[in-house]
């Protein structure tokens, strides 16, 4: 038991889980926990059985400027996602009921969607969860694959429901799910996705990294129940990435990035004209440099006719470059809050695109809240609670 503790607060200390982690991606919070923090907030799965009330709460803002352009859209979303929940911990299980409700502000004020939320998720080993119900999101795509902020623009992307098989190692991450959008009725079509997402890194000297990445988003839309326009429609859009990323001191983290995309869009029609099949591909080159809680990242995309339905809208041009800075701040287990500034450069005269930049912000604070605190433990021995091996989940 001891050994096994001893290596939940070694992973935990290398690749922390927050109680609630907004859009924050696993490749920063672990920048970040190096460079800026060595709390050790999790613990594996004990023989305990604990009860849990839990509060999720996301407040998040999104505006993206075009300048006018109408190729591309202005959007503006502030909204407020909650999800309280009853959370049962039984030894490498965990259930959870509750619901989870998404307030938009805005030119129409109301909660867009209200649903149930079920989970239950088996941790069998220290790093491999596997959750069916409602999913741990988000997944950590490049935005080219999967834009982030569709998290909470958009009405009823608040959740995913369907089965998911996460592998949380240090220096090695994978996702793959399944999420079951729509049921086919007849004024609408079924819809799936199916996504994977693998990240991993090696020590080749020290403090000096080089990882590689592969990632896939299908999107499937179809059934033969009900006669439709259009059959079906495949959007599947791959990556497959190197990087190298080096630290310098105690707080100074620099890296640079090389991924290849490829999108391929095929729509079937018993109507000629509305039966087109589509490939793209890109190439993206990123590099980047951490200062603690501070991040910022410069890149070139050179695409041709690239295009992914859930992917950043800019990604679609021929020529971009961006400008990031990002600002992380990682309070306690229980909050976090961060911000992204990005500037997009499109193209260049020739092309036709106006020489103002396209900028996008984003603020988000996420907060977690349980009664009780520490749980509770029906072995009479109050001089120790365990801690909860779900954070993060």
């Amino acid at each position: 038991m001891r050994r096994l503790v001893a290596i939940g607060l070694f992973l935990s200390a290398i690749s922390p889980a927050y109680a609630t982690l907004g859009i924050l991606s696993n490749a920063d919070r672990q920048e970040y926990n190096t460079v800026a923090s060595t709390h050790t907030w999790a613990a594996v799965p004990s023989a305990h059985y604990r009860f849990f009330i839990d509060i999720y709460d996301t407040a998040a803002y999104y505006d993206s400027e075009p300048n006018g352009d109408p190729r591309f859209s202005d959007i503006t979303a502030l909204t407020d996602t909650i999800r309280p929940v009853v959370t049962a911990l039984w030894e490498r299980w965990r259930l959870q009921a509750g619901a989870i409700a998404q307030r938009t502000f805005g030119d129409n004020p109301d909660f867009s969607s209200i649903d149930p939320w079920i989970q239950m998720l088996w941790h069998p080993t220290d790093h491999l969860y596997t959750v069916m119900g409602d999913l741990d999101i988000p997944h950590d795509f490049l935005p080219a694959i999967y834009y982030a902020p569709r998290y909470f623009d958009l009405e009823n992307n608040d959740t995913e429901k369907g089965v998911q098989l996460l592998n949380r190692s240090p220096n090695w991450d994978d996702d793959l799910y399944f999420n079951y959008r729509q049921f086919e009725t007849a004024n609408r079509q079924e819809k799936f996705d199916l996504g994977y997402v693998h990240h991993n890194k090696w020590e080749v000297v020290d403090k000096t990294f080089v990882g590689i990445s592969y990632q896939a988003h299908y999107i499937h839309t179809g059934g033969d129940n009900f006669p439709h326009p259009i059959q079906t429609i495949s959007d599947v859009a791959q990556t497959a990435g190197v990087g190298i990323k080096r630290q310098f001191g105690d707080r100074w983290i620099w890296g640079v990035n090389w991924w290849y995309l490829h999108s391929h869009h095929r729509q079937d029609s018993s109507t000629p004209s509305l039966d087109t099949e589509s490939n793209g591909n890109g190439r993206y080159l990123q590099a980047y440099f951490r200062y603690s809680r501070f991040k910022m990242l410069g890149g070139l995309w050179r695409g041709y006719n690239y295009f992914h339905e859930t992917g950043d809208q800019y990604f679609e041009t021929g020529v971009m470059r961006l400008a990031v800075a990002h600002w992380d701040l990682l309070i306690s287990p229980d909050f976090n809050l961060f911000g992204e500034v990005t500037g997009y450069f499109i193209g260049n005269n020739t092309q036709g695109y106006s020489r103002y930049v396209k900028s996008t912000f984003m603020l988000q604070a996420s907060w977690h809240f349980a009664i009780p605190s520490k749980g509770w433990t029906p072995s009479g021995d109050d001089d120790v609670v365990p801690t909860r091996w779900d954070t993060g989940l």
